[in-house]
């Protein structure tokens, strides 16, 4: 198990604040993570590494899996999110914490559950290296439209979370461009 250190310095700052919004999407981020893992379980497949960082967490594993086992994967963690929405009320912050997770991860965007799916959907009708491709292409496009959310919502509501989750995600996706 990899954890950096500003997962655990967030973890620290929201109980030293008592930020429960904050406790919330890292207690249903967790549990987005453990959903992947019981999917894992389920294709008797084990992680060889877990990693929790500042945006979230990950998992790898050695084992390839199938191409409608990586769905079942994917889709288990945003499926998750969407079922607490049924569970919570709709005014209370567990129902926004989850229902902006599970958008968050459904979004076509890799490294996000919707960006790999997207992948892994696109191999059923063309190679992988053009999947590949295509993916990035979609991945760029709604994250430069949700770029331009997130600077409308800077401006006019003074809110920077969702910029900062878009250069995240450009780091990241520009990073591990093939």
């Amino acid at each position: 198990m990899h954890i950096s250190f500003l997962f655990v310095a967030v973890l620290c700052f929201a109980v030293w604040a008592e930020t429960p919004f904050l406790l919330q999407l890292l207690l249903f981020s967790c549990l987005h993570e453990l959903c992947h893992l019981l999917a894992l379980l389920v294709f008797r497949r084990r992680p060889t590494a877990v990693r929790l960082s500042f945006f979230g967490a990950g998992m790898e594993t050695q084992d390839t899996l199938g191409a409608w086992q990586e769905l079942f994967f994917l889709g288990s963690g945003v499926c998750f999110n969407f079922l607490m929405c049924v569970v919570f009320p709709v005014h209370t912050a567990s129902f926004q914490v989850n229902l902006a997770l599970g958008f968050l991860n459904a979004l076509p965007v890799f490294p996000l559950d919707g960006g790999r799916a997207l992948r892994c959907i696109l191999s059923f009708f063309m190679p992988p290296e053009r999947a590949r491709a295509v993916q990035f292409g979609v991945s760029v496009a709604v994250l430069l439209l949700l770029t331009g959310a997130a600077v409308y919502l800077l401006l006019c509501r003074n809110a920077p979370s969702l910029l900062l989750i878009c250069l995240y995600l450009a780091v990241f996706l520009f990073k591990n461009a093939d």
